[in-house]
């Protein structure tokens, strides 16, 4: 819900709400917290009064003064043609600096589950270009620790800078209370800009900034970067699953009910061989037969497509934009200019729209109906504005297609899981000789993926996958719907706790550390009774949450499958 009250702005979302408030001109945060009605009076409490929601510098200027000139609600979201997230009702806050010719335009979508993200538009009226500095900033009152998704989930506190893409999601910042459960979330959904966050004395600001400067041209306009804000009294935890939930229904993905396809990314071989192993992926129940089309010729991709055809299984194919210029039959000849190949640039317009067409060209030739956009570790963050322009034209194009993108699965794993919930990412499971069943139970927290030739598998090995396969299916609506409930380990173990919205079912990934002995389980329902099918015994949800599971001391990995049976009688 969003209402214009005179001078005051309301948006409520979820549990949630955001205030904001025309003060003589400038505009003015009251509050970001859990809900309040719009009548109450926080003015009188203390609130509304120590910082503006926008105040950003122009470089080379004494001063900058952006005045609040008019407000409205819109039924439909806007898209500037930028990477965004869905949504419906809008507020827009006009705003107007007259010394530089300068207007504003503040985009607020709200989310019923809890999240508000805002987006800001700046046109320019003058004769010469304008560099701003604190577009979007987001400022919280209070004792805050800041916590950054990095591949270990550690937490960075302090006065902090923007880490690097390497060490951390630099899209993604939270802000954690630390005197109570309150936590804050501040997440570029499409990658498209980094988030700097900083303790000063009196609380925290969070920044973003965009892929460059923030530089309005003469007679034109900048659009900043689109940041989704969640707040929860719960703890991080509570703002990740926020978070997910939001992503889930809003990034445009394209989603089973039930479960995301199973995926076998085929490595390099011949055609003939590549044909057999198209029924041998039938048989091992993969939903998707994958091709690198680096390294598959083009004339032998109608052969694949008919044996898939045949098998009932779907055709996909894996691309690496950054690698395109070393090689690739298939793929290179539609990425051609002046005669030169040329390595694809997704942040470049002009290449992520070459790179579509010849995409385009290559899936309405074959029928496929699965992509996947290889990223090197690290590389979503510089990709991220034409992976998602190149995933929302396909989509237009081409309804039925699944459109993936593939990152390193310790950032899967690890900090992402802080800001992206398990149907946004592929884990992909590499055939080798190491412990199969262990790489399986930390892939399943996620979409499915294999890494394999299924004609190189023995009798055995084709068993295990199959029955795999068919474990998958059963866990993967928990997954991909449920809640999400991560514990970390001081010896580097790892609990993921995938429990559904009614709370009647959980799935339970262990990768084991040094020293673990048992696992507390959270979000069950205290007040109801469970069956562990690894036990064979039933529990009330409180003596699985304060007691714990034991796990086995000589294993890798340990997953348990929980299911309400009854609720506790007292």
């Amino acid at each position: 819900m969003i209402k214009i009250d005179n001078d005051i702005f309301y948006m409520t979302a979820g549990e949630t709400c955001r205030i904001l408030k025309n003060d003589g001109g400038t505009l003015k945060h009251v509050y970001f917290g859990a809900r309040v009605e719009l009548e109450d009076d926080l003015g009188a409490l203390g609130f509304g009064g120590a910082r503006d929601e926008f105040r950003p510098s122009a470089v080379g200027k004494k001063q900058t003064r952006f005045v609040v000139t008019d407000a409205r609600i819109l039924t439909e979201k806007p898209s500037f043609d930028a990477p965004m997230l869905g949504g419906a009702k809008t507020l827009v806050i006009e705003l107007a600096e007259q010394k530089l010719g300068l207007r504003a335009e503040l985009y607020y979508s709200t989310y019923a589950r809890g999240g508000v993200a805002r987006r800001t538009v700046v046109y320019n009226d003058g004769d010469g270009a304008v560099e701003l500095t604190g577009l979007d900033r987001f400022a919280l009152d209070g004792e805050f620790k800041l916590v950054y998704a990095t591949a270990d989930g550690n937490t960075a506190t302090g006065s902090v800078t923007a880490p690097s893409a390497e060490r951390c999601v630099d899209n993604f910042v939270a802000a954690e209370s630390v005197l109570n459960g309150d936590a804050y979330g501040f997440l570029c959904a499409f990658g498209d800009g980094a988030l700097h966050g900083v303790i000063d004395g009196d609380g925290a600001t969070v920044e973003c900034v965009g892929g460059g400067k923030a530089i309005v041209p003469p007679h034109g306009r900048y659009v900043s970067p689109e940041v989704l804000a969640v707040f929860s009294d719960n703890g991080l935890g509570g703002a990740t699953r926020i978070m997910h939930d939001v992503l889930r229904e809003y990034t445009g993905k394209r989603e089973s009910a039930d479960r995301p396809p199973i995926v076998l990314f085929c490595p390099p071989i011949d055609v003939d061989k590549a044909v057999d192993a198209v029924g041998a992926t039938g048989e091992l129940g993969c939903d998707v037969f994958a091709i690198d089309v680096g390294s598959t010729a083009r004339t032998d991709i109608p052969a694949i497509s008919a044996a898939c055809k045949a098998a009932g299984v779907k055709l996909g194919i894996s691309v690496k934009p950054d690698s395109i210029s070393r090689g690739g039959a298939a793929f290179c000849d539609g990425c051609v200019k002046n005669g030169k190949r040329y390595s694809v640039d997704l942040a470049n317009g002009d290449r992520a729209r070459a790179f579509c067409d010849t995409l385009a060209e290559l899936i309405e030739q074959n029928d496929i109906e699965y992509l996947m956009i290889d990223l090197p570790r690290g590389g979503i963050q510089s990709f991220a504005r034409g992976l998602f322009c190149v995933r929302r034209t396909l989509a237009e194009r081409f309804p039925e297609l699944v459109a993936e993108w593939g990152i390193a699965p310790s950032e899967q794993r690890g900090g992402r899981s802080l800001c992206y919930p398990p149907s946004m990412t592929r884990n992909v499971v590499e055939y080798g000789d190491g412990a199969l069943k262990a790489a399986f139970d930390k892939a399943t927290v996620g979409c499915l993926g294999y890494r394999l030739d299924p004609t190189a598998l023995d009798a055995d090995k084709k068993r295990a996958v199959r029955a795999q396969v068919f474990s998958y299916q059963n866990d993967a609506p928990t997954v991909m719907r449920g809640d999400l409930y991560v514990r970390r380990f001081a010896g580097g173990g790892l609990c993921m706790t995938s429990v559904t919205k009614d709370k009647s079912k959980a799935y339970i990934v262990c990768d084991l550390g040094d020293g673990m002995s048992r696992v507390k389980l959270d979000g069950l329902d205290e007040h109801n009774l469970y069956h562990v099918r690894e036990l064979d015994k039933t529990f009330s949800g409180a003596a699985l949450a304060y007691c714990g599971v034991p796990v086995p001391k000589d294993a890798a990995t340990y997953c348990l499958h929980i299911r309400q049976v009854a609720d506790y009688e007292n």
